[in-house]
């Protein structure tokens, strides 16, 4: 990118094309101008390139920190779900225990309620028994005197 615009080799052109000395002057004049007013110098591009640097390095360390801002809260939250988890587990052993605790004693409390239902039915299947045939022998024996 040069620096100096050579509008004396501008000029020479333009007068060997047959302007005016003026207007080739002033045609020179012009393109310099346009050519030094939109063009960076390397000092600025360099400028620039800096500012650039600056600032990627700025967004590298803010994202290098988002980043570990991002693990750090992970392991937080893995951290409380293991915790939680493992309240949960403890939770339902306690639970499952519980049940198993009250499900043997219900079972024991039915076979207790069984073994008295067993007992009375065999009580009462004794005395109809009993009563059967004690009256069994008395017609046998209100038979037996019918019978000359």
């Amino acid at each position: 990118m040069p620096e100096i615009i050579d509008t004396l080799r501008i000029y020479e052109r333009l007068r060997e094309s047959e302007l005016t000395d003026r207007a080739s002057k002033e045609i020179a004049e012009v393109i310099k101008e346009m050519l030094e007013g939109n063009l960076a110098t390397k000092r600025e591009l360099k400028e620039v390139e800096a500012a650039l640097k600056v600032d990627i390095e700025k967004l590298r360390s803010e994202l290098k920190s988002d980043i570990e801002k991002l693990r750090s809260d992970t392991e937080k939250i893995r951290s409380e779900l293991k915790s939680d988890i493992e309240k949960l587990r403890s939770e339902l052993k306690s639970d499952i225990e519980k049940l198993r605790s009250e499900l043997k004693s219900d079972i024991e409390k039915l076979r207790s309620e069984l073994k008295i239902d067993i007992e009375r039915t065999k009580s009462d299947t004794v005395k109809w028994v009993a009563g059967l045939l004690i009256g069994q022998a008395a017609l046998i024996i209100t038979l037996l005197k019918l019978i000359p």
